[in-house]
């Protein structure tokens, strides 16, 4: 799982945020965004090409290449941000998560700023068949979009966890 979202970061994820994001959808404020939110998330890191400002990679790169470009010809199809349904719903879902028996890897970047490492890392230690791999050095939400070296890190994990859970011979 990469960054897989077990709670949000910040307050977010917070009890604050449960109640207003329940409020919202009671009142039939669901589709309007929630606090801190609009439609233009990934519109401004396309238009911007801010690195800095940019919580999805570290690697501007590589975020030209796989999200700018596709997303200056397809306008329509870039993510806004977080709705108070959508918050009220992820965190619905978040609290019914229970352990699996299957094993599972969650890759995690030590400069995440969308989901609650916090929570990540609760879940893989309340889970037996769960392990964390840590991506260090600013790795930010989307490991798969981040620099070479972070990469190598990445894949040298999963690569090691495949190994223990699906051993060769």
């Amino acid at each position: 799982l990469s960054a897989p979202m077990l709670g949000l970061y910040g307050s977010g994820g917070g009890f604050g945020a449960r109640i207003a994001s329940g409020l919202a959808v009671s009142l039939g404020l669901g589709r309007g965004y929630a606090v801190g939110s609009d439609a233009s998330f990934m519109e401004e890191l396309v238009k911007e090409r801010q690195l800095v400002e940019n919580p999805l990679t570290s690697d501007l790169g590589r975020f030209e290449q796989r999200y700018a470009v596709f997303l200056r010809e397809h306008p329509d199809l870039a993510l806004g941000g977080a709705t108070w349904r959508w918050l009220w719903a992820a965190r619905r879902e978040q609290a019914q998560l229970k352990p699996t028996d299957i094993p599972l890897l969650a890759l995690l970047g030590d400069a995440e700023v969308i989901v609650s490492s916090e929570a990540i890392r609760r879940y893989v230690a309340g889970n037996p068949n769960a392990s964390l791999a840590f991506i260090e050095g600013g790795a930010r939400h989307e490991v798969f979009l981040e620099s070479d070296a972070h990469q190598a890190r990445v894949w040298s994990e999963i690569e090691a966890f495949l190994e223990r859970e699906i051993p060769r011979g």
